[in-house]
Formats: C-alpha cells, structure tokens, sequence
C-alpha cells in the first residue's frame, strides 16, 4: 500500500509543474474542451510511467539505448515543441469552442504529448536516481512493488491532469475570445522557449 502512495505523490508532483506541457494542456483544454486536454495530459503520464518502469525494473540495456542515442532523441522532441508552441501562437479562436468527440481527434491530443515526453531521456535518469535510494525502499527484485509504485505514478499524474483540464473547463466559458488569443500567444511564445532552452540544456 505504502509504494502505490509515494507513486502517487511522485506522479502529482511530476506533473504539476506548469511547464511547456502544463501550458500545452491549458490551451487546449481553453480551445477544445476539458476532454480534450484530460486525454492530452493522460499522454505524459502514460510516458513518464514507462520511463518509471524502465527504471524500476532495471531493464539496464534500454537505459543504455536511450542515453545512447538521446543526442538524437532530445533534438526531435524539442523541435517538436517549438513547432507545437508555433502552432499555439498563430491558432485562430473559435467563439463556439466546441468539444471534440472525434475519436482520432482524442487519439492525436494522447500521442502528441506522450510524444513531447517520451523524448525528454532525462526522465528515466530522474526514475533512476529515485530507485537508487531517494526513500523509496523497494527491493530490486520486489518487481510487484515496483509495479505497484508505476500504478500510483500513473493515478497520481492522471489525477493531477484532471484536476487541471476541469478546472479550466469550467472557467473557460467566462472568457473572451480577446482573452483566449493573448492566452495563445503568451502560451504559445512560452512552449517555444521551452523548447529552446530544452534543446540547448544538457
């Protein structure tokens, strides 16, 4: 029960954050509906917990593989992000904001973040690091403690994603189309960056 808590506490506090990702969700969820940015945000939690599972269960070659070739990985995602943050930026608003229900649209919104995240191989460095005696005191070959810690990663990082995209679900009603385009603009402007800073971070 203890491991499926700190993997909780862990996947919420990953993802709460606002950072290029957070604000990715923010507008879309202003733009398309909180459905719409939920399905979004369940995209970089369903990427953090495989980075999670790597980690935990020691697949020691995969972790090799990724470092490996992140001088190649890092550069795609981070590209990715300021294509995206341009795409934000020049968006158009449309007053009506009408929910998406589009079964491929909802497939695209849960791929392009888990894309966005999947290429950050720092991730699984942090899993790592946090295996390696950052508290959590699961035993390297507890593998159904480690599963259960992934499943709390999940639920924690899911419930932060729906508590932001219901909340401003809810207000994005109450603003003006005005509103909506400088939001587009500064998030917009802000993801770029990110992905700026990102791509020249080691």
């Amino acid at each position: 029960m203890i491991h499926i808590v700190k993997g909780f506490v862990l996947g919420f506090s990953l993802a709460a954050p606002v950072g290029a990702i957070g604000l990715l969700i923010i507008n879309r969820t202003i733009r398309k509906g909180r459905l719409y940015g939920f399905i979004s945000g369940l995209g970089a939690t369903f990427a953090d917990a495989i980075y999670g599972g790597i980690a935990g269960f020691s697949f020691r070659a995969i972790t090799n593989l990724i470092m490996q070739y992140s001088h190649i990985i890092k550069p795609i995602g981070c590209i990715a992000m300021i294509l995206i943050g341009i795409k934000v930026f020049l968006s158009k608003t449309n007053m009506e904001r009408i929910k998406v229900k589009d079964s491929k649209s909802l497939i695209g919104a849960f791929s392009s973040v888990f894309f966005l995240t999947i290429t950050n191989p720092i991730t699984v460095l942090f899993f790592i690091a946090l295996f390696s005696g950052l508290g959590l005191n699961i035993n390297d070959k507890d593998y159904f403690g480690i599963f259960v810690f992934i499943i709390g990663v999940l639920l924690g990082s899911a419930t932060w994603w729906l508590i932001l995209s219901t909340v401003t679900g809810v207000i994005r009603h109450k603003i003006s189309k005005k509103t909506i385009d400088i939001i587009n603009k500064v998030s917009g402007t802000a993801i770029m960056i990110f992905g700026i800073i990102a791509y020249f971070k080691k």
